[in-house]
């Protein structure tokens, strides 16, 4: 679903700006290449850019520029919404506007400032639109386009930039911009990108210059939800606002840091992919490692420590006590301090145990008060620390690494310098435990998946022999074009193909002019390649994007220089190059070719990752000795204050045991009242089912049908008479109304007889009808309505079928007692 550009700023983002232009011309390629290759690819906000170019060619600025930055670029298109993590351009002969729905338009309109595109038309819209969320920047050209455009930017209350004009390749337009009095800041072009970020980033920076914590390697889209979830629940109005309380109130950092730094974290958190590590995973790697040897654990991310703990008493369990404390030594490290200072602690409340089984709490946890603490003699074999796993050195030569549930949190770019670290700090066939959100699916050439499904990696061992290259092979050609060639020019090419270091000489026009030897025989090149378009090789982007360095050498006209280029050859065979791109520049100083050489610094390479591992080793062991003289020092402080606790809660507990015995005495009290109750309610209870036995058979005895009413005339009591005259259940007419049965009786002549029943509260006359009893027989009912005299009231019907005999000529109706002639019988015979 796309937003509206203004919508999303006024909505709040945590930085400031919701949109960056910026404006240059002559000398402009080279100026954005720098400026856009210095920006994230997931920068905050989108990027639009006026470059003066010419009308009469079509351009290729785009393609250039998206080689040198990971944001996208791409020519602006008329109607499009600009969004962040973008660079849109300004088409050749087309000036670029912001219109007033946020949108991008492109118009045709006459040249401004003698130009179309024109700097200043973005510039104004931008302005007008936006107002304060623009962030404006003007570099290298010729001409004073953009001027009249910073001025509106800032009396709108946005931000101008201009690179220093002292520097710039063509200063007119910076300087013309600077004359205006709206520049804030003239940085030189290399730093630009750093100020332009400074400015956007908003909260991340404000933290890291503040608090020294780095925000950069997160998702932007995690950071900012969280952000500006916790400045909703501040009460601020924008980030401006928030950052003021900040600044006043240190405590707001920490709930800032808390609603960032989710430590949701449990013992044994997914029980499943514990259950495999403890039953798989840690009898092979304790099987590995010699009896001798110390097993060493981190717990990446451990927030409060619950994930460290569960590793110490999964070991335990596994190794028993005795050799735990012996061999395995486990550290827990996390950016949150405070989460650090609960983990060293080792304390928590009921709720918190809950996952583990009561035997496991029992071994393992001592009560104290309201909580738990940790056992005291494997609580020393766990190390706690801060550590930022982004920037800071790894924990090294380590068995098994756990990080759960972090990555995820990390942008692709943190996430890879992570995983280097992680793979640096384990030992070979050393195992990486990750969340279920994480996967290792680009890392197959150093990770083997142990178990997918509860995501635990192993890591493949490596080997360090250098790489050696296929012998030479020189290839010669005969002719008359060989036998022409002076001596000095057949030196030369001796010299170029016997070179140690792989060379590939590419023409002006992009196709390859020369492959020495050494290249042939690293690359698999041949001699038919040559003549081919470089980019169509496979050496021209593996191991390393080399077109886009050509180009830029070629328009640069100097050399570029890649170090430490890492090429794979097999899973276990790594080559590593440093890449030297060499215009040849004519005497005319025109650019004819390029030479790219390969040089092989493989051995180098790895003595400097071992010098550097051996270092990182050292800072690593510097680190653990201040967490132990920080733990000694804790820990003192911990049993002092522990003896005095014992002493209070020594009293607390004679002054609790007397509390209980008056208590007990109560309760023996209370609990011969309610054996009293008890046996009175069983004798109650048993007199009710022996009424209620009583009446039912009465009803049951009953010969007539029985039907009792509440005031509502629904049916309360259906006897059996009723159940054989009618063919309906009790259960099938019990609160149901009785008016609506449908069983063979007229209820409706009945109802003024009930009502006057009900009103009188006395019995009424009989009524004669003629029904139809269950068995589709045509009968005469006599109904007598009786009121009910019960809570809620209502009536009983006592219905009996007529049974006709003549006593003396005369008809009489047995059951109700009265007398009539036979002729007043409807449906008889006489006589």
């Amino acid at each position: 679903m796309e937003t509206d550009l203004r919508d999303g700023y006024r909505r709040g983002p945590i930085g400031r700006f919701a949109v960056v232009a910026f404006a240059s011309s002559a000398g402009g390629i080279r100026a954005l290449s720098t400026v856009l290759g210095g920006l994230p690819a997931d920068f905050a906000v989108p990027v639009l850019v006026v470059q003066h170019l010419d009308p009469r060619h079509e351009t290729m600025l785009a393609e250039i520029l998206g080689y040198r930055t990971g944001l996208q670029v791409a020519l602006a298109r008329d109607g499009e919404l600009p969004v962040p993590g973008t660079v849109r351009l300004a088409p050749p002969d087309r000036h670029l506007l912001l219109g007033g729905d946020g949108r991008l338009v492109l118009v045709d309109e006459p040249r401004l400032n003698y130009v179309r595109p024109a700097a200043d038309r973005l510039f104004f819209s931008a302005a007008a639109v936006l107002g304060a969320g623009v962030l404006a920047c003007v570099l290298t050209g010729s001409g004073r386009d953009g001027a009249d455009g910073v001025r509106a930017v800032k009396e709108a209350g946005g931000a101008v930039l201009a690179q220093d004009p002292g520097t710039a390749e063509f200063a007119a337009m910076p300087r013309a911009a600077v004359a205006t009095g709206a520049v804030e800041e003239t940085p030189v072009l290399e730093l630009i990108a750093r100020r332009v970020l400074a400015r956007v980033a908003g909260a991340e920076v404000f933290i890291r210059d503040a608090r020294s914590f780095d925000f950069t390697g997160y998702k932007r889209s995690t950071l900012t939800r969280r952000v500006r979830k916790r400045i909703q629940d501040a009460g601020a109005h924008d980030f401006k606002d928030y950052r003021d309380r900040l600044q006043a109130d240190a405590n707001e950092f920490n709930l800032l840091f808390n609603t960032i730094l989710i430590n949701v974290t449990s013992f044994f958190r997914d029980t499943d992919a514990w259950s495999y590590l403890r039953q798989e995973v840690l009898p092979d790697l304790v099987a590995a490692v010699p009896p001798s040897q110390e097993i060493r654990i981190w717990s990446a991310g451990c927030a409060s420590g619950e994930e460290a703990y569960s590793l110490a008493i999964a070991f335990a369990e596994l190794l028993g006590l005795e050799e735990c404390l012996e061999r395995v030594k486990i550290y827990g490290t996390d950016v949150d301090e405070e989460a650090l200072r609960e983990a060293r602690a080792g304390l928590y409340p009921a709720k918190a145990l809950e996952p583990l089984v009561p035997e496991l709490r029992e071994k393992y946890f001592d009560h104290n008060g309201a909580l738990y603490g940790f056992r005291p003699d494997l609580r020393r074999r766990v190390i706690f620390g801060r550590h930022d796993i982004t920037r800071d050195a790894p924990i090294s030569r380590l068995h098994l690494l756990t990080c759960r549930n972090t990555l995820m949190y990390f942008n692709v770019e943190a996430q890879s310098q992570i995983i280097d670290r992680f793979h640096f700090a384990l030992r070979e066939d050393g195992f990486l435990f990750l969340g279920k959100a994480e996967m290792l699916l680009s890392d197959v050439d150093r990770f083997e998946t142990y178990s997918m499904r509860q995501r635990i990696f192993r890591k493949r061992p490596t080997h360090t022999g250098a790489h050696v290259p296929p012998p030479v092979r020189v290839e010669t050609y005969a002719g008359p074009e060989v036998r022409d060639v002076s001596r000095r020019r057949q030196l030369r090419d001796l010299v170029l193909e016997n070179s140690p270091n792989a060379i590939v000489i590419v023409s002006a026009d992009g196709t390859v002019a020369v492959i020495n030897g050494q290249a042939r025989s690293q690359f698999g090149l041949t001699t038919y390649d040559v003549g081919r378009p470089f980019s169509e090789l496979e050496v021209s982007y593996r191991p390393l994007e080399l077109r886009s360095l050509i180009d830029q050498a070629r328009s640069e006209q100097r050399p570029l220089r890649a170090g430490a280029v890492e090429r794979r050859l097999t899973a276990d065979e790594v080559q590593y190059f440093d890449i030297l791109v060499q215009p040849l520049t004519g005497n005319d100083g025109a650019v004819n070719g390029v030479a790219v050489t390969f040089t092989d610094t493989t051995m180098s390479t790895r003595l400097q990752m071992e010098i550097k591992r051996v270092r990182e080793d050292l800072e690593t062991a510097y680190e653990e000795l201040q967490s132990t003289n920080e733990e000694l020092e804790t820990t003192n402080e911990e049993l002092q204050s522990s003896i005095e606790e014992l002493e209070t809660t020594n009293e607390e507990l004679q002054s609790t045991n007397e509390e209980l015995e008056t208590t007990n005495e109560e309760l023996q009290s209370g609990n011969e009242e309610l054996e009293t109750m008890n046996e009175e309610l069983r004798l109650r209870g048993g007199e009710l089912d022996e009424a209620r036995s009583f009446l039912e058979g009465v009803l049951s005895s009953v010969g007539a049908a029985v039907i009792v009413l509440d005031s509502d005339f629904k049916v309360r009591s259906w006897n059996r008479a009723a159940e054989e005259l009618w063919g309906l259940r009790a259960g099938e007419v019990h609160e149901q109304v009785f008016f609506g049965l449908d069983f063979g009786l007229p209820t409706g002549v009945l109802m003024d007889s009930m009502n006057d029943c009900m009103v009188s509260a006395r019995p009424t006359r009989p009524v004669e009808l003629v029904a139809v009893n269950r068995r589709g027989r045509t009968i005469r009912c006599v109904v007598t309505c009786s009121p009910l005299h019960a809570p809620g009231e209502g009536v009983v019907l006592l219905i009996d079928e007529a049974r006709s005999v003549v006593r003396d000529g005369v008809v009489v109706r047995e059951g109700d007692g009265e007398v009539e002639t036979g002729a007043g019988v409807e449906g008889e015979d006489e006589g």
